[in-house]
């Protein structure tokens, strides 16, 4: 069974910033997580809820409902040292 996956607002409009050759990557990425929201070399956050996949320089955090069938995508960043910081 797929999961429904969404995108926050500031995720699509970091998408439309993103050169031509990542966004395909990307969303590439984004969209495996229909099939799998957990795959391998993706991390939890600690203390949080939130989940963290690699794609080349970019990191993409998100949250899993595993009740509802829902993957909530809540940031697109590139990754540089205030990344991490909420």
């Amino acid at each position: 069974m797929s999961y429904r996956v969404e995108l926050h607002r500031s995720v699509m409009r970091a998408l439309e910033r993103l050169p031509a050759r990542d966004v395909t990557r990307v969303q590439k990425q984004i969209d495996a997580l229909e099939t799998n929201p957990r795959p391998p070399g993706v991390k939890r956050l600690r203390g949080k809820d939130s989940w963290r996949m690699r794609i080349g320089d970019y990191r993409l955090f998100y949250l899993v409902f595993d009740r509802q069938r829902l993957v909530l995508v809540e940031r697109l960043e590139r990754r540089m040292s205030t990344t991490y910081v909420l």
